[in-house]
């Protein structure tokens, strides 16, 4: 899964997909977590538009509850066939923007170790995300879709996000169904050969800290 990532320079990740007036853009996050309102772009009137999300989508069969399940993953394998998902994967794509994410590799006898990924060139670049416009109160929800691990990312983990590239991002975002193999592409591991991953300290565990030494280096880069 995909529960923390970064995003330090808003701005210059939101101009990679939209061109317009972004004020609102100018502060870094090191540590965002799930709940928390997040910059997306999605297709609308117009074109390719910046908007904020919370990241948790909350899926049909939860709204009429008080306190409804959100998800903040979804898998790419199956997100098309899901009934949760479906409609969303088909309709309501969004590029969710960011430079970088945390993953927490499991060590025998000790607390997960954190560690952060990111593009070997540090360019900023997207997750792909589904949302839903609906959501019971507040901003609408989006997830992320995860897929198998590229072999850096199996080093640490089973799972990584859907990361792509601003050409890729601006296929996602069409507003027309993808077909299943342009699903398939666009979903697939990003390459091991293109991005880089080094340990961090545990300050990332608390969401709390959105501070530059959540993704500071302890250690070589892989």
């Amino acid at each position: 899964m995909c529960g923390r990532y970064r995003l330090k320079d808003p701005k210059q990740a939101a101009l990679t997909l939209v061109e317009e007036d972004l004020p609102a853009l100018d502060t870094p996050r090191w540590n965002v977590a799930p709940t928390q309102a997040v910059p997306v772009v999605r297709h609308a009137a117009g074109g390719r538009r910046l908007t904020l999300m919370r990241w948790g989508l909350v899926p049909f069969y939860e709204r009429s509850k008080p306190k409804p399940f959100q998800l903040i993953n979804a898998r790419a394998e199956t997100a098309p066939e899901k009934p949760a998902f479906q409609r969303a994967v088909a309709q309501r794509r969004c590029a969710v923007l960011a430079d970088g994410y945390y993953e927490w590799r499991a060590v025998a006898g000790r607390t997960k170790e954190p560690w952060f990924f990111a593009r070997r060139d540090e360019a900023p670049f997207a997750f792909a995300g589904i949302y839903e416009e609906d959501a019971p109160a507040g901003p609408a929800g989006c997830c992320l879709l995860t897929t198998a691990p590229n072999p850096l990312a199996a080093r640490v983990h089973d799972r990584m996000p859907v990361i792509l590239d601003a050409a890729a991002a601006a296929r996602w975002l069409v507003p027309d169904p993808l077909t299943p193999e342009d699903f398939r592409a666009l979903t697939a591991p990003f390459p091991a050969d293109a991005m880089v991953a080094w340990p961090v300290a545990a300050v990332v565990n608390s969401p709390r800290n959105d501070v530059p030494e959540c993704s500071a280096p302890l250690a070589t880069l892989l």
